[in-house]
């Protein structure tokens, strides 16, 4: 129960911030999970874990900085030790875990467009989900929770090539609607699509 009343406390305070929050909590915050802490008896781990199952959440809500998860996953690593977390504790941790990484998964399917190679900026933001998804596939609490999980990289190569057939699927239906009525217009979009996969092809190179 003083679990759950910390995540909710920790993600109370994280509403309306900006995409640019540091994960420094108010003063009032620390004060209210502090006692907390005291009261439950919660360990070093219990409360590494509550944080990294709020701030996961609110990633999928609402973008956090790089560095702040970084961060926040790496105390978690610290922390941990491998009966340190109760079976329930265990259980909440990988549903989390899980959550986080369908979210990360689910952009990717969408790289192209979410992603694309020409651009600066969207580059650092792909390198930085991958950099999360590597860091916690290599740390043992992950696997202790998530025995099961395929590897990233088998699951990241059938993201890619599900992602790429999405696309070229939604790509297409564009080009030829609506209904082609002539061999011209047939011949026409053709060229189109083979064009527009062509540079998507080259932009990655």
């Amino acid at each position: 129960m003083i679990m759950m009343k910390v995540q909710h406390g920790v993600l109370a305070v994280m509403e309306g911030e900006t995409t640019e929050w540091t994960g420094e909590l108010s003063r009032d915050a620390e004060t209210i999970l502090h006692q907390h802490a005291i009261q439950g008896g919660i360990t070093d781990i219990q409360r590494s874990m509550c944080r990294w199952i709020a701030y996961s959440k609110k990633h999928s809500e609402h973008i956090l900085t790089h560095k702040l998860l970084l961060s926040v996953t790496e105390q978690l690593e610290q922390t941990w030790k491998p009966t340190s977390l109760s079976r329930d504790e265990s259980d909440m941790l990988r549903e989390a875990f899980t959550l986080f990484i369908n979210h990360c998964f689910k952009q990717l399917t969408k790289i192209r467009e979410l992603f694309p190679a020409a651009n600066k900026t969207s580059m650092e933001r792909l390198e930085q989900i991958l950099t999360i998804l590597m860091k916690l596939h290599s740390m043992e609490v992950f696997r202790h929770c998530c025995p099961f999980q395929n590897s990233l990289q088998h699951e990241l190569t059938s993201i890619i090539k599900t992602g790429t057939i999405e696309w070229f699927d939604r790509i297409a239906t564009q080009i030829t609607k609506p209904r082609l009525r002539s061999d011209e217009d047939t011949l026409r979009n053709t060229s189109e699509l083979r064009k527009l996969v062509l540079s998507a092809y080259l932009s990655e190179y």
